[in-house]
Parts: C-alpha cells; structure tokens; sequence
C-alpha cells in the first residue's frame, strides 16, 4: 500500500502543474476526516476496551489510505470531461465505500465482542483488514498497466453501478445493526455513526441510477460523503457531553447523601433536624416544597414535623390518617407514590388550597426495621409531570432511609427518658440502641463502619467476636465482614465454615438462631476463637433485611455463658439500625466508585515505560466529598525520541470544572496529533475554548515538547503558575517565565515558544497554583516557599517526588488545602534508559 500510494505522488508530481480540480480538494478532505474518526475510535477501543471500536477504527483507517490514493490519482486535467482519465480515480473512490461497508459488516459478524472488555486484539480483524488493503492495492497495480483504452470497457461503468448499489444495501443492514440500543448501548459515537449511513446510502443511489454519473451526481455523492465522516466526529462531542452530565450527577448526588448524614450526626434538635433534612430533600430534586411528616401513635396521625418551602397555614392543614390519599397510601403501602396532578386528588386539593402552581406531588415512607415512621413529601410546580430517574429514586430512598433513622433514633432516645426512671436495664438497652444509631450515622466508609459496629456489638451482648454477612443484591454473591478488616468473598453456593453457614440459613429465613456449645477449632477465622485443645463457643446469629438489603450479625463467645433470649432480644432491636446504616454505606461505596473511575478517565496514566525519560504524577483534589476537581495533566508520546507534556488548571473548583477538564485534555492530544508545535497547540487551544466556553471560563497551562535526542524542552506558559527545572550538575533550580495569556481568556491572544536545555539527570517540574496558594497561620507557601521546598525534596525523592510534594504541602496547610493541587515531574534519562 505505501508503495502504491509513492508511486502515485511520483506521477502526480511530473504531471503539468495547473490548478488543482475541487473534486481532489474533496478527495483530500474526506481522508483526513477519515483518519480522524479512526483515532477516535481507537482512543474509544483502549479507554472502554469494546471491540465494536477496534473493528470500526479499522475500517476508516482503510478508508483515509484509500481517500488519499484517490486524491493522488485523480487527473488534474480533465476531470470528468475525459473518462480515460478518471476511470481509475472513480474506481478507488468506489473501492473507499466498498472497503468501509466491510468493515462494517464484518463488525457486525463480530457482534457477540461489542461489550467484551477484552484488551487482545483479534487476528481475524487485523487479517481481514490487510486483506481488504492488499486486495486494492492488486486492483490498482493491474488497471494501472492496462491500456487507455479499458476505460471505454463495457464493464466499468457497469462494474461501478453495482458497487454502488451493493454499497447502499450494506449501509442499509449497517444502519439496522448499528443503530440497536443492544449494540451501541447508548455510546452516542456509534449511534452518530450509524444514522451518518444514511447520507452514505443516499450518495451511492445517487451513483448507482446511471453509468455514466455526471459531475453535478458526484457532486451531490462527495458532498454526502463528507456528512458520513463528520457525524462519528459530532458523536463523540455529544458522548463527551453525555459523560459530563453523568460525572456531574454521581458527584451531586454523593455530595447530598454527605450533607444529610452531617445532618443527622450534628443536629440534636429534632425540629431543626427535620427541617433541615427537608431542605436538603427540596434542594436535591429541585423541587417547589419539601416537608416530613411523622406518625403519632397515640393519636393515629401523620403530621409535619419540619418543611422547606411551605407557609405555616399550609403546614397546618397537612394532616392525614393512615390510608388517607397520597400520603396516607405511602405511609400504609410502604412504597413511593407519585401523584401527577394533586389539584384532582380530593384529599390534597383542600389542603394545598392557595398554592395553585403545585401541581405534582412525590411521596417517600420512612421505613425502619419494617414499621412505617412517617412520610417524606416533595411538591413540584408546573404542569408537566414530574418523572423520576433511577438514580433520583435511588437518592430519594437514601434520604428517606436517613429520616426514617432520625425519627427512630429521637422516638428511641424519648423513650429512654421515659423509662430510666423505672426501669433501670430496659433503659440501657435504649441507650445501646442510640449508641449504635449514633455511630451508624457518623460513618459512611463501609469497612470503618464495620469495625466500630464490631465493637459496640459485642460490648452490647460480651461476646469475643463479631462478624457481618451481606448478600450482594442478586442473593448470589456475597461478603464477610469482620473487625480488623477481615473480609473474604463468596458465593452462595461455594463452602463457608459452619458459622458462616448459619448465617446464610438466617439470612435467607430471616429468623435468628442461637446455636451454643460449638467445639473449638484450630482452623478458625478469628485468632481469638482459635484453640487446639479443646473449648467450647456460643454463636448467636439475627437476620438483616431491607429493602434491597439482606444479611446476618454473627457475635461469639467462647467459654462463657451460653447466649439467651435477653442477647437475642437485644440484638434483633439493634439490627435494623446497623443494617440501614449498612446498606447506606454500600450506596455511598458504589457512587463514590464511580465518581473515581468517571475521575481517572480523564486524567492521564504517566506512570508507563518511557524512553529516556522518567516521568510521575500525583493530584490531590481541595474537596475530599466531591472526588473531581479542576487540575490535570498529561503525557503524550509522539515517537522518535519526542514527548509531550502539558499541565492545566481550569478555573473554578468541583464537578464544573472537571468537566471543561476533559474537554481541554482532549483538545490537547487532538491539536498535537496535528502538530506538535507548541505555538500551534497554544494557539489551537485558545481559539477553541474562546469560542466554545462561556465568558470569564479559562484554563491557565503548559506544555512542551521534551527532544530526548536534541536534549531541550520547548515549551509554552499559558498564564501558568512558573515551573521550574531543577539541575543535577548545579541543584539549583531554574524558572520557566510565561509567553502567553491564559487559554480561553483573551480571544487575541499571542502565543510564543522558548527552548532550555533538558540534560541527562535535569527534572522538569510542573505544578498547579493550589501548591503556592497553600497557607499556614495566614502565610501562603508562594513560589519562594515551593521552590526551597523542592531543593530539598527533590534529591531524597527521585522516583516518588510528587507524591512527596503534595504530602508536604499538606502538612504545611495542616491538610486544608484552598484548591486542588497536581503535580508533573519528568526526569531525563541516558539514553535507552527505562522509566
């Protein structure tokens, strides 16, 4: 192929110069394009592993040699006025469609891999695609050694209409594969890329109507092959779009689940608990007015005990009885009702009588251990209706969850005051019962929980140990958990020890069991129950079930009193609380998760084998809740010896700021994959972000181009905090001055390189302005403080300087950092050396 494509140049170049024709502009235009939709379907397949990406990549690479093939051997001269001339251009523009709607189907034949996060490459993939190529290359070598005359061939024109027409019928199958929610699964690329066939099928009916297809025709056919190359690109912008807005809502929603178990750890009042609880509900899903409404048992009535948005006459007038309208079915059912229209509902038109923009109403029981406490109620304005996702429903369940342990902890805590007057041991009990309420509430880390409920478990009851078993939510999977972070995986269905068998019996029966005098043994997972010579221990085991939720408490005793029904009793009070604790934890675990994967998608892996150079990074953001923030960096590796570096700091903190993160990395790696230059990039940059990023956003920045041949580093400051190079030879450290505003700051703007010298043991460091800004007793570290305190790191720390860096600048703030911090360092090595 590059052969074919050398030889094709050669002979352009000894052709007569003349203005070049507009259709090979097209031919020119429509390769790029296509080699651009291959690298982005590459960098798809190697972030998300799907092999639909490869397969796809593949073809448009295809398709971009083959585009510039034709820009090459389209006849500068004639066009379509001589056919001896443009037969073979139109039959490699043929073949570019050919060898694309393969592609297509052959990734369709592999359609069982779309989802497979399989990182192997497939040989029959790499096979096929060298087939296609060669089987082009061959066609080209023959028609280009025939003799004019085979131009005026009745096969050729023939020969292209059936192309064509084959074309239009592969697009169409394509377009019916690729545009199933089961293949895509919701990756806006793909989807782009398959409604992009259509305009593909239209251009290639319009070839395939005559054989003789005219200039306005092959006008209309390259015009709807540039609209199939640009829909994949408009798809990944709105997939890059669709992955904000979900990293933007799992961040929103960890941040509301830290905000009401703050709530309900700092507030001891309970009408300012609740009240505040129904603030962060109202806040949460935007909604017109928010309020709790709690049961009173000794008079049969739900009534508000705190509400956001709500007047007082209004407060006065909710009122309801178990069963009575929305709020009532709620209460007695256990389960969210949602009310379109409230104005048609009897029982709630009366009451909301002078709040005519209410119209939709959301209504959440606070259930624990299985007895409804009340209801949660949010109205909406507006007279659509209100429709919640699974995610809102998910956080509408956490914050009912935690209501619902508020009003038990204050009914329990009431309780206790009532009864420490006669009865002294009941009363104890209560107060355990809060004990635990207020330790399943001050903690969201699953294992942390876990161990301080270990603790108070078996204090409450003496036992030796305790451990917690969780089911997974599909009842096969499942976790054990213990103190001192014992924890060990399974499955239903494989072997646990005799102990952990009760449990899965109780758990699945929900009905506690104690099961004394069990003989002692060596091979025991809790070294305290451990004995060779003998010895007895108790096990009493109660279940744990929630909505959603299933497990067991196992405590031990050993050699002691066997356990009774007063421990049973006790135990089973307690287990509700520490499974709704529990299962919060759990919740916050899996959203926090995804919020870090969402995270370290869009920061860049530096830790790789590099030659010559070593390179680390480390980033810490300001807000330890929201798990994003606004810094990043990258390392791009562009062959022969050259690097990129480059480190940004977008303006603003949080999830926002993550969001224009990504999108300027990935601005990046797309400007220097056309040029590396720095200039070029910085400029590239600016324009973009100018354009496409509201007033007053703007992302400070450098990056540089690291010659481990030359030894130099070329770079450009955009507005950047200064970096500095520390020299091995010397150990003192040089500055980098800027050369340019910030990026997306002024549209203007002017850009300039400088080139220093990178030798053999010299380290670039590149930081963020959380490092200087960082204060102590009212004192910023500043770039003076940062620069004494990289002199001395920097010789104690040769492999894990950033890490050590952030660490420090941690310890000078006493951990409260005023923004996130990222730091970049890059080593050059000898020659051959690896990272």
């Amino acid at each position: 192929m590059a052969a074919m494509l050398i030889i094709s140049a050669v002979n352009k170049l000894q052709e007569t110069a003349v203005q070049p024709d507009p259709f090979a502009a097209v031919a020119w235009l429509t390769a790029v394009m296509a080699i651009a939709v291959a690298v982005v379907m590459f960098a798809e397949y190697f972030i998300h592993g799907r092999q639909a990406h490869l397969y796809l990549g593949s073809s448009f690479l295809a398709v971009g040699v083959l585009g510039i093939w034709d820009a090459l051997t389209f006849p500068y001269k004639a066009a379509f006025q001589d056919a001896s001339h443009s037969w073979s251009y139109l039959l490699i523009w043929q073949l570019q469609w050919l060898t694309l709607g393969l592609g297509l189907l052959y990734g369709m034949v592999q359609g069982k891999k779309f989802n497979a996060k399989d990182q192997v490459i497939s040989r029959s993939a790499v096979a096929a695609l060298i087939g296609v190529l060669y089987a082009a290359a061959a066609i080209f070598a023959i028609t280009s050694f025939v003799s004019q005359d085979a131009a005026s061939a009745d096969w050729v024109p023939s020969a292209g209409m059936i192309v064509s027409l084959v074309c239009v019928g592969i697009f169409a199958v394509a377009l019916v594969g690729y545009g199933r929610g089961s293949v895509h699964r919701n990756n806006a690329i793909i989807t782009w890329m398959a409604y992009g066939l259509i305009f593909g099928m239209l251009g290639q009916l319009a070839m395939g109507l005559s054989s003789q297809p005219s200039a306005a025709l092959f006008w209309f056919a390259n015009v709807m092959k540039i609209i199939v190359f640009l829909m994949p690109l408009l798809g990944m912008l709105a997939e890059h779009t669709r992955l904000q807005v979900r990293l933007r809502d799992q961040a929103y929603h960890i941040t509301n689940m830290v905000q009401s178990q703050q709530a309900v750890t700092s507030l001891v009042n309970p009408a300012d608990l609740y009240a505040r609880l129904a603030e962060i509900a109202r806040q949460s899903f935007s909604a017109r007015a928010a309020c709790l409404l709690q049961f009173e048992k000794d008079r049969g009535l739900l009534r508000v005990s705190g509400h956001s948005g709500l007047d007082e006459d209004s407060v006065k007038r909710l009122i309801f009885r178990p069963g009575e309208g929305p709020v009532g079915d709620a209460f007695s059912d256990k389960q969210i009702v949602v009310v379109p229209d409230l104005l048609e509902d009897r029982s709630m038109g009366q009451r909301l009588d002078g709040m005519g923009e209410i119209t939709t109403g959301v209504f959440a029981p606070l259930v624990t251990r299985d007895e409804s406490k009340g209801v949660l109620a949010l109205f909406f304005s507006g007279r659509h209706t209100h429709k919640l996702g699974k995610d809102q429903l998910r956080l509408l369940d956490v914050i009912a969850t935690q209501a619902a342990m508020a009003v038990e902890e204050n009914n329990l805590r009431d309780r206790i005051s009532d009864s420490s007057r006669t009865s002294g041991g009941y009363a104890q009990e209560l107060e355990m019962v809060w004990e635990i309420g207020r330790a399943v509430g001050s903690e969201l880390d699953l294992h942390t929980l876990v161990a301080t409920l270990s603790d108070k478990l078996k204090g409450a009851v003496a036992a030796t140990e305790c451990s917690v078993l969780l089911f997974e939510p599909d009842l096969v999977g499942m976790k054990i958990l213990g103190n001192k972070k014992l924890t060990r995986y399974h499955s239903a269905a494989e072997h646990v020890d005799q102990c952990d068998a009760v449990a899965v019996t109780v758990a699945r029966r929900n009905e506690a069991v104690i099961v004394n005098d069990v003989p002692n043994s060596c091979h025991c997972k809790f070294p305290e129950l451990q004995c060779e010579d003998g010895g007895v221990h108790h096990l009493l085991c109660v279940p744990m079930n929630l909505r959603g939720f299933t497990g067991a408490i196992s405590v031990f005793r050993r050699n002691g009193d066997a356990f009774g029904e007063g421990e049973k009793r006790l135990l089973m009070r307690l287990a509700p609380v520490v499974a709704a604790g529990l299962r919060n934890a759990e919740l916050y675990e899996r959203e926090a998760s995804i919020a870090r994967n969402l995270e370290e998608s869009l920061r860049s892996r530096v830790e790789q084998e590099l030659t010559g150079i070593a390179v680390s990074g480390a980033y810490q953001a300001a807000w330890d809740e929201s798990l994003v923030g606004g810094d990043f960096y990258d390392v791009i590796d562009f062959g022969n010896g050259k690097y990129g570096v480059a480190i940004g700091d977008v303006s603003g903190k949080g999830v926002e700021a993550a969001v224009y993160t990504g999108m300027t990395r990935y601005m990046i790696q797309a400007y220097s994959a056309d040029d590396i230059d720095p200039v070029y990039v910085a400029s590239k940059l600016n324009a973009a972000l100018c354009r496409y990023t509201p007033i007053g956003k703007f992302v400070t920045v450098v990056y540089g181009v690291v010659d481990t041949d030359a030894k130099t580093l070329t770079y450009v400051n955009a507005g950047h905090e200064t970096p500095f190079i520390h020299r091995r030879e010397t150990g003192k450290l040089d500055t980098l001055a800027s050369t340019g505003p910030a990026a997306g700051a002024i549209e203007e703007g002017q850009y300039t390189s400088e080139t220093v010298d990178f030798g053999h043991g010299d380290t670039l460091v590149l930081y963020t302005d959380g490092a200087t800004e960082a204060r102590h007793d009212g004192k910023f570290l500043g770039t003076d403080g940062l620069q004494k305190m990289l002199i001395e790191l920097v010789p104690k720390h040769p492999d894990d300087l950033p890490e050590a860096l952030i660490a420090a600048i941690k310890a000078y703030a006493k951990g409260r950092l005023r923004d996130d911090i990222a730091v970049l360092t890059v080593t050059a090595k000898k020659p051959g050396a690896l990272f």
